[in-house]
């Protein structure tokens, strides 16, 4: 991994620009090759099975912000890989990556997810029973739809401020998606995914019977760094069964206020200026 001087600060994202979508012809996927980043963590261990993170950009950024993200994440603990979402134009003419919510978005995920996941089984060694999605804005959008859509793939999905995708019909493998576990995050002034959606998407989960945590964090429609150390310690808590979010005695179906990180000077925001202006 290029060491990036990474500076905690992220500012707030134009959701509102309308997109299209450019050519993708995937009746002919070797036509269009899917780009991807992996991560291989430090010390790696050949022999150890490692769990995979799969991390999905916001809509502007790509597949290098998987770098950015994972020394707070961590530096040891995953294997992770980075797919580059579709690209899009937006009505100002700027051109970019994402992942539309749509079922053209979300074909195009399943193929790149699926293309990435052998050509890295072929060279690393990763456990299949431990594969976690995640992403931020659109792309946490798309981390968990792909989670409900192929659930026996996955171990569970976390969303960093994305509205949770109910289009179509999100439950319709009810019973596998009982399987799986859920991190709802967001920042507590989120305008794109507001506490009030995250209550319904909460209530929803509930009433389907599915495992979800929603945690609330002192920001807006940003990447909060605590957000990625709670993203680490729900995927270990997962995987040894200890869920450390409610051991403290919480109740998954509240807020929970992370404050931590507050009293850095820059605030605790990690920065994405390629994409990000302010």
């Amino acid at each position: 991994m290029r060491k990036n001087s990474i500076r905690l600060m992220m500012n707030e994202c134009s959701h509102n620009r309308k997109i299209c979508l450019l050519h993708h012809d995937l009746s002919h996927p070797t036509e269009t090759e899917p780009e991807y980043l992996v991560f291989v963590p430090e010390n790696y261990e050949p022999r150890y099975a490692y769990p995979l993170l799969i991390w999905f950009h916001h809509a502007g950024s790509d597949e290098e912000q998987l770098e950015r993200i994972m020394p707070f994440v961590s530096a040891r603990n995953y294997l992770a890989i980075a797919p580059r979402g579709m690209a899009m134009r937006w009505d100002d003419g700027s051109v970019g990556y994402g992942w539309p919510q749509n079922p053209q978005g979300l074909g195009y995920a399943q193929y790149v997810v699926a293309t990435a996941l052998e050509k890295v089984a072929a060279k690393y060694h990763f456990s299949p029973r431990r594969i976690f999605v995640a992403g931020f804005a659109d792309g946490g959008s798309m981390a968990v739809r792909l989670a409900l859509t192929s659930p026996a793939q996955f171990a569970g999905a976390a969303t960093l401020g994305g509205p949770i995708p109910t289009w179509g019909r999100p439950f319709v493998w009810l019973r596998s998606q009982r399987q799986l576990s859920f991190l709802f995050m967001l920042g507590a002034q989120s305008v794109v995914f507001s506490p009030v959606e995250a209550c319904r998407a909460l209530r929803l989960f509930y009433e389907a019977g599915l495992s979800v945590v929603l945690r609330q964090y002192p920001c807006g429609d940003q990447i909060h760094h605590a957000m990625l150390a709670d993203l680490n310690r729900w995927i270990m808590g997962e995987i040894t069964g200890r869920r450390p979010f409610l051991a403290d005695g919480d109740s998954p179906a509240k807020f929970l206020q992370d404050r931590s990180g507050t009293s850095r000077a820059d605030g605790g925001f990690l920065s994405d200026r390629r994409f990000y202006s302010g």
